[in-house]
């Protein structure tokens, strides 16, 4: 008698549960960062390449979660691919900094003296405490065998303004920005 009351009486149960409202997903994304003016002058720039890490190519935001782990956020996800908002933010950022017309966005028609920018994120994650951390390689390129002019390295942190998904692309945003800065200042000199 009591095994008979206790299966309906755990489905229903079971069945409360999963009526539950479970918290809307957010859409976020990466946006276009202020910065200063370069001198510059040359050949035309195409962001060309951005690798990132598999681990955080995802729709899902993800977080780091202790030196060794990554955590999948439920709530934010990004309104598209990762790499191509990187490319489309870092080529926006570039041209609001270098003088006109000589950064090409993504889609442009790319005309063969053109310069491109590989990018190769190693990291570009919430590292918990309000910080992000990205680190990147970055690399000039010219010629038709795509030699390399310049090749850098950086690794930029920034203060997260809380630990929302927008506050974390927000911040993820202006490192893309400080990146664009240093990029700026390399091609320029």
């Amino acid at each position: 008698m009591m095994r008979r009351m206790l299966l309906p009486t755990l489905l229903l149960v079971l069945a409360l549960a999963g009526c539950g409202s479970s918290p809307k997903t957010q859409f976020i994304v990466l946006s276009q960062q202020p910065g200063p003016a370069v001198a510059a002058g040359g050949r035309p720039i195409d962001v060309r390449n951005v690798i990132i890490p598999g681990a955080i190519d995802r729709q899902e935001l993800v977080r780091a979660n202790g030196p060794n782990g990554v955590r999948i956020d439920d709530i934010y996800r990004w309104a598209g691919p990762l790499d191509q908002m990187i490319q489309t933010t870092l080529a926006a950022d570039l041209a609001s900094r270098l003088p006109s017309g000589m950064v090409l966005m993504p889609g442009d028609p790319v005309p063969n003296d053109a310069q491109g920018v590989a990018l190769t994120v190693d990291r570009f994650l919430d590292e918990g405490g309000g910080r992000v951390v990205l680190v990147a390689d970055w690399s000039l390129l010219r010629g038709s065998d795509q030699h390399v002019v310049q090749r850098q390295r950086s690794h930029i942190t920034v203060a997260a303004p809380g630990d929302g998904g927008q506050a974390i692309a927000a911040a993820m945003s202006r490192a893309l920005g400080q990146l664009a800065d240093r990029m700026a200042s390399a091609i320029g000199g």
